[in-house]
């Protein structure tokens, strides 16, 4: 027993100690005493350790000690166990005194019965949802992706636009998603349905969610842009239409001025001795002048008459119409030209109302199409004068010369040159033109 040595001569000698490779052994912070009673409590924890493995294997331990270890294996496949096996692991826990990890895995079983309840309560509104939403089963997806039932129900009545689907929103009036504007955080921007003054409709607006003031991106809401949709397309139907009612009153007019050219041959011919006698004869009892008065009155107002040309392109025919009804002894040369004139009028609004169903078709608008009529105007007037005669007023723009000039043409040649430039300034701007 003289070279026996106690505990204290072999933690000196190191021979319980384990060195960490290319590492600062942490006791080597610690006081020599406080040194020495670590590394006996470590001695003692691994003897201890070692004398419980060969109990044992000696079938040696105690029933507590087996309730222990079965314990320690339930804490370690935790997760596999049934609910009442959980909390009867975590009530032989807190009987040991463990009760930090007691506590641990209550929280975890709690959380894990939320999370239960919460897939229990989807599952009930998604039954809820087949039965209610039978007709729509796009609803019943959007509640299956996650969006609350209150929303789908709100957007089934129509009081809301759309709803949020993680990265994208769902329009109902279309039937279609899209896609959020992405942000520097990942996280879904912020969705709000606002009143435009500027453009004096609902938008929406997609803001920065880190910087609710700053916005991403703005386009028109969902319910004004159907209903603009619909109106445009019903604007586009009724501006056809009227297109096409001015296509038959020129086929019908032309035909009836075709009839008072017959009614002129008759009376250069012989045939007839008189206008009235012409006139009868071809018509019959056809009440003629009332259809032409009738149509010439209302081509007095309408749009065609806002985009006719002036000068040399003006129309004989047409300023006949526009300078009032035909005298009551007309003969039936004045009336085909008179008809004449309303034929080319009706083309003209015809062709109007053709130009604006393009536009709307087009650009979905009317911004630029007065300037697209005024350029038209300009351009149409301007060829009606003799290239030469412009060439020369270049050459000298005194007051006397342009004055001359317009009396000449009858235009407004400064007047018709600066519209023809701020309408192509205008389309230009806009990138608009047919």
């Amino acid at each position: 027993m003289a070279n026996r040595m106690d505990i204290g001569d072999l933690l000196t000698q190191g021979l319980f100690t384990r060195q960490e490779p290319d590492s600062i052994d942490p006791r080597a912070k610690l006081s020599s005493t406080a040194f020495l009673r670590n590394e006996a409590l470590r001695s003692q924890e691994g003897m201890s350790q070692s004398f419980k493995e060969a109990r044992r294997g000696m079938g040696l331990l105690t029933a507590q000690e087996n309730e222990e270890e079965k314990l320690m294996q339930d804490v370690s496949n935790f997760n596999n166990l049934t609910l009442d096996e959980q909390e009867g692991v975590i009530l032989g826990l807190q009987a040991l005194g463990q009760t930090g990890l007691a506590g641990q895995l209550a929280s975890r079983v709690g959380a894990k019965a939320d999370e239960a309840k919460e897939q229990q309560q989807q599952e009930s509104i998604i039954a809820f949802a087949e039965k209610r939403y039978a007709d729509n089963p796009e609803y019943v997806k959007l509640i299956e992706a996650g969006v609350p039932l209150k929303d789908v129900e709100s957007m089934s009545k129509g009081e809301k636009d759309f709803v949020v689907v993680g990265n994208s929103i769902y329009i109902p009036s279309t039937g279609e998603f899209k896609t959020m504007p992405s942000t520097k955080s990942g996280k879904p921007a912020i969705v709000k349905s606002v009143f435009s003054e500027e453009k004096n409709t609902n938008v929406l607006r997609f803001y920065d969610p880190n910087d609710p003031t700053k916005i991403l991106k703005e386009e028109l809401a969902p319910k004004d842009q159907a209903r603009s949709s619909v109106a445009l397309l019903r604007l586009i139907d009724d501006t056809n239409n009227k297109a096409q009612e001015q296509r038959v009153k020129v086929q019908k007019v032309g035909t009836l001025a075709d009839k008072l050219d017959q009614a002129q041959g008759k009376i250069s011919s012989g045939l007839a001795s008189t206008a009235k006698e012409a006139l009868d004869q071809v018509f019959g009892t056809q009440d003629y002048e009332s259809e032409l008065r009738t149509e010439a009155q209302r081509l007095r107002t309408s749009n065609a008459i806002k985009n006719l040309p002036a000068g040399p392109a003006s129309d004989k025919d047409v300023a006949l119409v526009l300078s009032g009804e035909p005298p009551a002894n007309a003969n039936p040369e004045y009336l085909a030209r008179y008809a004449r004139g309303i034929q080319k009028l009706a083309q003209y609004e015809a062709d109007y109302y053709t130009n604006s169903s393009s536009w709307l078709d087009r650009y979905g608008d009317n911004r630029g199409f007065s300037s697209y009529l005024q350029r038209e105007q300009a351009e149409e007037t301007l060829a009606g004068i003799p290239p030469q005669a412009i060439v020369e007023l270049e050459s000298d723009m005194s007051p006397q010369a342009l004055a001359e000039f317009n009396q000449v043409f009858g235009v407004d040649y400064l007047g018709t040159t600066e519209q023809l430039k701020r309408a192509n300034e205008t389309l230009s701007s806009l990138k608009r033109d047919l």
